[in-house]
């Protein structure tokens, strides 16, 4: 066995528990919209602002998926 193997190995399962994070801070989401959009809170933010803020992270994640994907095609 090689050694590129074995850090290639490491570097998916480094790489699938980061990208378990990020989507469970996107489950989480609706945890954070009531902070997040009160009137009377430190943000001050309203609904559709939160809902902006949620699409440009979705956008971003599957982006960066699609890099991951291709990227990944090359490692192995």
């Amino acid at each position: 066995m090689s050694t590129v193997k074995a850090t290639n190995r490491w570097f998916v399962i480094v790489a699938a528990i980061i990208i378990q994070i990020v989507f469970g801070v996107v489950c989480a989401w609706s945890a954070f919209t009531n902070v997040l959009s009160d009137p009377d809170g430190a943000y001050q933010s309203t609904a559709p602002h939160s809902a902006w803020i949620l699409s440009a992270g979705l956008f971003l994640f599957a982006q960066v998926l699609i890099w991951a994907g291709i990227c990944s095609h090359f490692l192995w």
